[in-house]
């Protein structure tokens, strides 16, 4: 329990801090208010199916092993995925908009 208390406390603010920098530095700050909307939403979509995926597989085995080996799964391949990103052509130009405000 005071590994997960640890860690927990340590990565509890990632995506409040470390993934609206992350999305800037891959994908450029031009169409920063979409894409955040859209990964926002996948999120909520995502979390809503976790939920219900979870409460299936115990209704099915009457175990939560298989949700949790899966959902380990999941974080396996997410983390595979974000150490693939590479920063998207054009993600360092400045917006327009900034530029006539002398920004």
């Amino acid at each position: 329990m005071a590994g997960f208390v640890l860690m927990f406390g340590m990565t509890a603010g990632q995506t409040a801090s470390v993934a609206p920098v992350a999305m800037v530095e891959t994908l450029g700050l031009r169409r920063f208010g979409s894409i955040s909307g859209l990964l926002g939403f996948a999120g909520t979509i995502g979390l809503a199916a976790g939920a219900m995926l979870s409460g299936w597989i115990f209704d099915s085995t009457a175990s939560y092993s298989a949700a949790f080996e899966l959902g380990a799964t999941f974080i396996v391949v997410g983390m595979l995925a974000a150490f693939a990103l590479k920063p998207a052509e054009g993600a360092g130009a400045t917006p327009a908009a900034a530029i006539a405000h002398g920004h």
